[in-house]
């Protein structure tokens, strides 16, 4: 990335030596991103970071959603069901004794 930099005009040759010194002598993820923060291209990075976990985290709530309802629809919730009524005390109400 900081070579990209240089090549653009934003970091100056000696910007890009002293950088490149300081990421290899980094110990830290956080090390590198600081030698980084004032690029823009770290920014979309960060952006994009977001928006990937933001996508996962949608497509796992569906996926558990979709599979939630697959086993209500097969039938396959019934023995808990029908144990769950079991266990609560008649007149006790709720979804389990509809």
């Amino acid at each position: 990335m900081l070579q990209q930099e240089v090549g653009t005009g934003r970091l100056t040759l000696g910007e890009f030596s002293d950088r490149s010194a300081a990421a290899y002598a980094a110990r830290t993820v956080g090390d590198l991103d600081e030698l980084t923060a004032d690029l823009p291209a770290a920014e979309a990075r960060r952006h994009l970071t977001r928006t990937q976990v933001l996508v996962a985290i949608a497509v796992l709530v569906a996926v558990i959603g979709i599979v939630m309802l697959a086993v209500f629809a097969s039938g396959l919730a019934g023995p808990a069901t029908g144990m769950m009524n079991q266990m609560m005390p008649a007149g006790a109400g709720g979804m389990m004794g509809r």
